[in-house]
């Protein structure tokens, strides 16, 4: 019945505008919260986009630093084999959020990636 009946027809058009409008949301929170240090690809549809770092930044520290704040994200040292160079990123999935919480988040985000690109060039200066 539900495929008969265009019930599903329905669900996939309803489900993906709403991906599409928290993509939309992710676009806008990254360029209005991120430093431009931080590099973001973010595809035209799917549920996961990547967040790239510097190489002096901890992802593992950033990592905590979000979780601490009910923020939760995945390195994608896990996407690579083991003897590639892994890149400094996070995968972010807009799948289990809404608009007000991917604002939230990427403007939580953005703090945290400030501080620590902060603290690194207070620690290089100290050296020079």
């Amino acid at each position: 019945i539900f495929l008969s009946n265009g019930m599903f027809e329905r669900h996939v058009s309803r489900v993906q505008k709403e991906y599409q409008a928290r993509l939309a949301e992710l676009r806008k929170a990254c360029k209005q919260y991120l430093p431009v240090e931080l590099e973001t690809t973010i595809p035209e549809s799917g549920i996961y986009s990547i967040i790239s770092f510097p190489e002096h930044i901890s992802i593992p520290k950033l990592m905590s630093i979000l979780y601490q704040n009910n923020i939760l994200v995945a390195s994608t040292e896990s996407s690579f084999l083991q003897t590639y160079r892994k890149n400094k990123s996070i995968r972010i999935s807009i799948l289990r959020t809404n608009q007000l919480q991917i604002n939230q988040g990427i403007r939580v985000l953005g703090d945290v990636a400030k501080e620590m690109l902060s603290a690194n060039k207070t620690y290089n200066k100290a050296f020079l």
